[in-house]
């Protein structure tokens, strides 16, 4: 089966859940390596964080310093953009509108494992990017689940996401040379949490979410 090519996609919106079991979309293993990422809870900042460095975005430097990833004032960052624009959040991702609104921010500040409305978020820190969430299906292919857009579409650049069971890593681009000389795709990672935990992990909930945003469009 053919793979796309990672630079060409160019589906568009605040979240686009991409996720189809009938027609998946494959990452291209010779383009993309997966990098070691700290967890206890903070996979996705310290993710994020590594990807602004790795691609010098300009506003890196606000939470990334010689290796050190400041979490506490990322997570400050997240929570404050989303109290600011409550309404929209609850718009672009209806999962937000059965939750306590001051119990979520609180958890953002301090202990809750991030997703797509935290991603969504750090667009705004990191303006000019887009960031495509990948996941392991059923056959344990790496597939293409969701992409998440800046509000006006526009971006230069696209960063990657693998999410395992209950942890976010982040990936960068590598040539063909180096290939041979990394943790590919298909490797084994370890899990923020114990493996009885894995079900009610991250990927369950993207599936959810998937069909609860299919069944309002139809």
């Amino acid at each position: 089966m053919s793979r796309p090519n990672l630079s060409q996609l160019s589906l568009v919106g605040a979240v686009t859940l991409v996720y189809n079991p009938d027609r998946p979309k494959f990452i291209d293993t010779n383009k993309l390596r997966v990098e070691p990422t700290e967890g206890k809870g903070d996979c996705l900042y310290h993710a994020l964080a590594n990807l602004a460095n790795h691609y010098r975005h300009p506003f890196a430097y606000k939470f990334y310093n010689r290796g050190y990833v400041n979490v506490n004032s990322f997570r400050n960052a997240i929570a404050n953009i989303i109290e600011n624009d409550w309404q929209w959040f609850k718009s672009a991702h209806p999962e937000l509108q059965t939750i306590d609104r001051e119990r979520f921010l609180q958890d953002v500040r301090s202990s809750r494992w991030a997703g797509e409305p935290e991603i969504d978020a750090a667009l705004r820190v990191f303006p000019g990017v887009r960031v495509a969430v990948w996941s392991h299906n059923a056959d344990n292919h790496t597939i293409l689940h969701s992409l998440v857009t800046p509000n006006d579409g526009e971006y230069k650049k696209t960063w990657h996401i693998l999410m395992r069971a209950d942890h976010y890593e982040w990936m960068s681009q590598h040539s063909q040379t180096a290939k041979n000389q990394t943790r590919l795709l298909s490797s084994a990672s370890t899990s923020e949490a114990s493996s009885s935990s894995a079900p009610n992990g991250p990927n369950l909930l993207l599936r959810q979410l998937a069909e609860a945003r299919e069944a309002r469009s139809m």
